[in-house]
């Protein structure tokens, strides 16, 4: 185990591929943490715009393909990339200047990000859009701009196919053609939570946090949601991250400094980590499965190694 000291709370945190660095965000600035060392490197210009509905926790800020070499965050609204091995700037097309929710393909050809809606008052008069932009070493351009759904909630994620991607909508997972953003396929069932809302890496699995229940949805077929109960305390659930290779997950909730193991095809909680700092408000694992790591409020992030 080794704890880190983090620039401030820590709401998200990310691996890079390398499993070395981490991205971290605090105090809604973006950082990259070097695990050994504990050096500290804020991204330029990557300062999160708090968006008005910032009580419903977010989780969709940052994009780091498995493969390629460069990563993604939302930072002044706008869509920003860097490149993995030195964390400089790289253009791409300023479409527009209010992101909200960012995902990328594992082959890293893809990019997609949601532009909120403009409202007056409560009534929404222009509707969200979802931009997709392929990418490219030479330069990333624009594929399609497509206007979304009223009951549009969250964009979680792309799937490991490279050709169709998931979002939230209406309380209901649904699955779209990645090439012009039509839906193929629609649950019949509402998850009544969809905060922190995360593809699994295989991409059979969409997990989603309630304030006192985690939601897991098998998508081969698309099924009914299975479910992790809490207790009746507001927040009970703060986040979550899926192990990359051993089809468990981690899950921050029934205390402030617990971090607890489930089975993600049975939910049964196999083991709880109980770290000494808190409370905590990320997980996540490295991308070999090797490392997990937990970010506290009071700035701290404590790294260990997965049995």
């Amino acid at each position: 185990m080794k704890v880190l000291n983090a620039p401030g709370g820590v709401t998200q945190l990310r691996f890079l591929p390398d499993g070395q660095r981490l991205i971290v965000e605090a105090n809604a600035w973006f950082h990259v943490l070097t695990i050994e060392t504990g050096e500290s490197i804020p991204l330029s210009s990557s300062k999160k715009v708090l968006p008005a509905d910032w009580n419903f926790r977010q989780s969709h800020e940052v994009a780091v393909p498995s493969a390629g070499d460069w990563f993604y965050v939302i930072g002044d609204g706008y869509l920003r990339s860097f490149l993995l091995k030195d964390c400089s700037p790289r253009p791409v097309p300023e479409i527009h200047n209010n992101f909200r929710h960012v995902a990328v393909s594992a082959s890293a050809d893809r990019v997609l990000a949601v532009v909120p809606g403009t409202y007056s008052g409560n009534i929404p008069w222009k509707p969200m859009r979802l931009c997709a932009i392929d990418t490219s070493p030479t330069g990333d351009q624009a594929r399609f701009d497509m206007p979304l759904p009223p009951e549009y909630q969250r964009l979680v994620g792309i799937l490991p196919d490279g050709k169709r991607f998931v979002t939230l909508e209406d309380m209901k997972i649904r699955i779209r053609d990645l090439s012009d953003g039509r839906e193929l396929a629609s649950g019949k069932h509402k998850i009544h939570g969809g905060d922190w809302a995360q593809l699994s890496p295989d991409g059979r699995h969409v997990g989603t946090l309630g304030r006192h229940s985690m939601y897991v949805t098998d998508l081969e077929p698309l099924a009914k949601p299975r479910l992790i109960s809490g207790s009746s305390n507001n927040n009970n659930f703060i986040s979550f991250a899926f192990h990359p290779a051993n089809g468990t997950m981690a899950v921050i909730h029934g205390g402030p400094t617990l971090v607890k193991i489930y089975d993600v095809a049975t939910l049964k909680q196999t083991l709880v980590y109980k770290w000494k700092l808190g409370p905590l408000g990320a997980v996540t694992f490295s991308p070999d499965g090797l490392l997990g790591a937990a970010g506290s409020a009071d700035g701290q992030i404590v790294i260990w190694d997965v049995d």
